[in-house]
């Protein structure tokens, strides 16, 4: 496996590293171009998610995130304090409760989503299609293998 980082300690040819790097120049720069939207990066990241997984458990939520629950509780506080957010009992299980975007929160999603796709656009300019596509579908056949090791070393 020479050439991606297995035997080089270079930080350009590590796969790993290339990654991380990229996606945080990504929420960097998405941020950047969203601060006009007045919600903190970790609110966006919130609505981002919900507008994809309503109802999301808040421990899931917590962890796609990758935040203590703790400290996801309190942003929560916040949001639903400002009317973004709502928190349901889930009624299979009192102790947890199931987040979810208010109709407040539906036109900040819209914007966020109107400023993801220019920036994707931007960012993606000039790379084929097919490149972009092949990347995608690599990316994610490596996130599936990584979720199958995970569970696979889970006690």
């Amino acid at each position: 496996m020479t050439g991606w980082g297995m035997t080089s300690e270079t930080t350009e040819n590590n796969f790993g590293f290339l990654f991380a790097d990229t996606a945080r120049l990504m929420r960097k720069q998405f941020a950047q171009r969203a601060r006009n939207v007045n919600l903190t990066g970790a609110q966006w990241r919130v609505l981002a998610y919900l507008s994809r997984m309503p109802g999301v458990k808040q421990a899931t939520l917590a962890d796609l995130l990758e935040v203590e629950p703790i400290t996801l509780t309190r942003l929560l506080d916040r949001m639903e304090a400002t009317g973004l957010v709502r928190r349901d009992i889930d009624p299979h299980d009192r102790r947890v409760r199931n987040i979810y975007a208010t109709e407040k929160a539906t036109p900040l999603m819209e914007e966020l989503r109107a400023i993801s796709l220019r920036f994707q656009a931007d960012i993606f300019d000039g790379i084929p299609e097919a490149e972009l596509q092949a990347a995608m579908a690599t990316i994610a056949r490596i996130r599936t293998k990584m979720l199958d090791v995970s569970t696979d070393c889970d006690p």
